[in-house]
């Protein structure tokens, strides 16, 4: 049995690993639809993620270089779309910091939060 090269199995395993990762879009017209327990998952370990707004049906968050996402509005959730939809304007990308818990957008962690603001020295 023949070995395959070291290079090429360090290609496919980036290869699986790029497609067992959805990466969200450029923009939030392109963002990519998830269900918001993957998207728990993806970012358990952030001290947070962006809420850039709201239209009818779902939610639409920034999480780094990953991208743009947009999750399903739930009934628990939809109060944090009001904003945008009372101004008029479906996106007006207000900039939250939100995380994901059981599957509902929340506010993050206060202690997270500041410990992650004092390691990329922002109070300073």
């Amino acid at each position: 049995m023949r070995l395959l090269p070291p290079i090429l199995v360090g290609l496919i395993v980036v290869a699986v690993w790029w497609n067992a990762v959805p990466h969200g879009g450029r923009t939030v017209d392109e963002a990519t639809d998830i269900a918001p327990s993957k998207l728990e998952e993806m970012t358990k370990d952030l001290p947070f993620i962006e809420y850039v707004g709201s239209d009818a049906a779902h939610h639409y968050l920034l999480v780094g270089e990953l991208g743009y996402y947009r999750v399903p509005i739930t009934e628990k959730s939809r109060m944090m779309g009001l904003m945008s939809q009372l101004s008029g304007i479906p996106l007006d990308y207000t900039r939250l910091f939100v995380k994901i818990v059981d599957g509902e957008i929340t506010t993050p962690d206060p202690k997270d939060l500041s410990e992650f603001m004092k390691e990329m020295k922002i109070d300073e």
